[in-house]
């Protein structure tokens, strides 16, 4: 048998984006004013490139499907829109 669980988690793309963009920019401190701004753009690319790529398993940013296979015991998660 298989059950889907759909859940709603308002903020939660958004922040772990925030925060795996934020740790991958972190100890970048001492940068000169055309680096800052090139590391803001790289920040904003790399943050719209997750949120894309997120969006194929959660559906309005923040619901998500797992379905449980109770045969195999294994979960799924369920592309958005499925």
């Amino acid at each position: 048998m298989k059950i889907q669980f759909t859940m709603k988690t308002p903020d939660v793309v958004s922040e772990s984006i925030d925060a795996a963009v934020r740790n991958k920019f972190s100890g970048t401190e001492e940068l000169s004013n055309v680096e800052l701004f090139q590391q803001i753009d790289d920040t904003e690319d790399l943050r719209s490139e997750l949120t894309d790529l997120a969006s194929k398993w959660f559906q309005y940013g923040e619901d998500v499907t797992l379905e449980l296979d109770t045969n195999t015991q294994k979960i799924t998660v369920l592309l958005a829109g499925d």
